[in-house]
């Protein structure tokens, strides 16, 4: 029944789906059919693909986006085979408590935010301050919720291969992610410029409002990575390996993010400790040098980084950017309602680019939102901070093209800047700016036609393939400029953009943010306690002792790999002490399944666990 509706689901979605219907639709049939063949291949080809199957620069999709549809078709595929019907490995009574106490306080907090239920039009699953944005946080712990029964039955049928399996799949999630890095170094700054102060986003198109995932991606997956290596007995794997996480360290050390930084540095420590002091078959002394090299490699990393780099600055201004969080932690906590029933459960999940924006006061913040008129669909942008309503064009270098736009304005001040630029997600690095004084149209419909030039556009080497994007911007405060219709055409009259008169909503469409703090809460248990108050802090925090207590007891258990896990999990936090890595969804799903692979035991160790606890 369940497998029916999950693929139903997935079945209609793949049919709306703006890049490619009829591969993605093989694609997705491929992947269901070889799960019937290798069910137990689901666990690392979720984990190697966690990182890249995001496509939403190119296709709109962020609500519900590739993974959401990777996770679906997997649920259909395996409930269509029996589980196993013996359950050798378990929660113990105190960690389904602490977790089903959390999911309650998950489920509330969606709640309280997407109340009153507004009705789904075409902004409901295309802003981020819509009320069901709580449904895009929250899909994290559901999807690691559904997942649970299929992780458990894998480690009952062999724990060995299944962890090994899991590694294998952050093995190939680090090289495919660090693939996309070293693509967006070569077509942008340059592989080895380090003095531009580009800083890397990588694959996570959630770093569109900026965020902390890349560097919070690589600190969780690496401790994983050099276990791997080390635990492999083949020369070949090994070499894979090292090779893995050499590039692993340089996609690292490019995002320039002092909090990942540290975060690796002491994964690495805590899995050297870890298998330096455990007593069991798997520590020989070439698994030793082996992490000790890794260790000297990523101090020789960072000390590069730290000399005549962007990274050497960023550490100098440590201090004053301390205070400018803590300025914000400040604020986001005034924002929230002093009631007690707020306090208690929350403002609810996925609420703060809204609450943020109506509590901006003097620092007027964009936005953009879908309007319909006799029939027609238009996009409204309203003036101030930066964001960027862009779209990935097919422009090259050297090139004059056709803008044409129909607009409408209702004050004299109001413009609209398109700017063309060579961009990924963040950082531009050349611009055609072209700007329309539209002014006040007295509500009617004006058609704008302008040159684009692309003359500013270097010529790019054979390896590089950037993308280009139109952009559609209004800085002016106070004012709003409706968009009906964008063109964008060649010289040989090809059209460039794709939905331009918007019917289809945010398909194609995608959007980027200069100011950062709006949209993040720049601490993990910040973000848990504004959107579930006290009692889902209290619940989390309760979960991570417990996680903490069940890792102390599993430190010599040899089927148990708690040197990366225990690693992983700290890198995570440590990042998380400096941004709200909730915030997107495949990291909250990533971070649970590791929670679960620490608390999910072996009976007899949870009959002992329970005895203990009643005792």
């Amino acid at each position: 029944m369940f497998a029916v509706v999950f693929a139903g689901i997935a079945l209609w979605a793949l049919t709306s789906y703006p890049l490619g219907r009829y591969w993605s639709l093989l694609a997705a049939s491929g992947y269901v059919l070889a799960l019937r063949r290798w069910p137990r291949a689901w666990l690392p080809a979720m984990l190697a693909v966690l990182p890249v199957l995001d496509f939403a620069p190119f296709s709109g999709w962020f609500f519900f986006d590739e993974f959401d549809l990777l996770v679906l078709l997997t649920l259909a595929g395996l409930l269509w085979r029996r589980p196993c019907s013996e359950k050798s490995y378990l929660f113990s009574v105190p960690a389904q408590c602490l977790l089903g106490g959390f999911v309650v306080s998950v489920a509330v907090s969606v709640l309280i935010a997407c109340y009153p239920y507004p009705a789904w039009d075409a902004n409901a699953f295309s802003n981020y301050y819509s009320p069901y944005n709580a449904l895009r946080v929250g899909k994290g712990v559901l999807y690691a919720i559904l997942l649970l029964p299929f992780l458990r039955d894998a480690l009952q049928q062999n724990a060995v291969k299944t962890y090994r399996a899991m590694a294998f799949g952050m093995v190939i999630g680090t090289l495919a992610a660090a693939a996309v890095v070293i693509w967006e170094r070569l077509s942008f700054p340059g592989l080895w410029n380090f003095n531009s102060g580009y800083r890397v986003v990588g694959p996570f198109s959630g770093m569109h409002t900026g965020g902390a995932y890349v560097e919070a991606y690589f600190a969780t997956a690496m401790p994983f990575v050099l276990w791997w290596t080390l635990k492999s007995r083949r020369w070949l794997h090994r070499g894979f390996g090292a090779a893995v996480f050499v590039i692993g360290c340089y996609a690292m050390l490019v995002t320039y993010a002092r909090g990942g930084y540290v975060a690796l540095v002491l994964a690495m420590l805590i899995l050297l400790l870890s298998l330096l002091f455990r007593r069991s078959a798997f520590f020989r002394r070439p698994h030793l040098r082996g992490a000790l090299i890794a260790l000297l490699l990523l101090v020789g990393a960072g000390w590069f980084g730290l000399r005549d780099t962007p990274m050497e600055y960023r550490f100098s201004i440590v201090q004053k950017d301390v205070a400018k969080r803590t300025a914000h932690w400040a604020k986001v906590l005034d924002i929230m309602g002093k009631d007690a029933y707020t306090q208690a459960l929350g403002m609810g999940l996925g609420s703060l680019p809204y609450a943020y924006y109506r509590h901006s006061g003097t620092d007027i913040l964009s936005s953009y939102n879908f309007a319909g008129e006799a029939g027609h669909q238009f996009l409204l942008l309203s003036g101030g901070d930066p964001l960027y309503f862009e779209q990935i064009v097919d422009v090259r270098g050297g090139q004059d093209y056709r803008l044409d736009l129909t607009l409408m304005g209702r004050s004299d001040d109001a413009e609209l800047l398109i700017p063309v630029c060579r961009k990924w997600m963040l950082y531009s690095t050349a611009c055609s700016w072209n700007r329309l004084p539209v002014g006040d149209t007295g509500g009617e419909w004006k058609k704008y036609s302008l040159n684009v030039s692309t003359r500013r556009f270097r010529e790019q080497a054979w390896h590089a393939w950037p993308t280009a994007k139109l952009s559609l911007l209004n800085l002016n405060e106070n004012t709003r400029v409706a968009i009906a219709h964008v063109s964008l055409l060649s010289a040989d009259g090809k059209e460039l953009i794709q939905n331009g008169d918007f019917k289809q909503g945010m398909d194609h469409w995608f959007f980027a943010a200069d100011n950062h703090l709006p949209w993040h809460f720049k601490n993990l248990f910040l973000q848990v306690f504004f959107e579930q108050g006290w009692l889902g802090l209290g619940l989390f925090l309760a979960l991570l002792l417990w996680v903490v207590r069940g890792l102390w007891q599993r430190y010599r258990e040899n089927s148990f790999p708690f040197p990366p896990i225990a690693a992983a999990l700290a890198a995570f936090l440590t990042v998380g002490l400096v941004d709200s890595l909730f915030d997107f969804p495949r990291m909250s799903l990533l971070f649970y399944m590791l929670v679960a692979c620490v608390l999910l035991r072996p009976r007899s160790a949870t009959a002992a666990e329970g005895k203990t606890a009643q005792d």
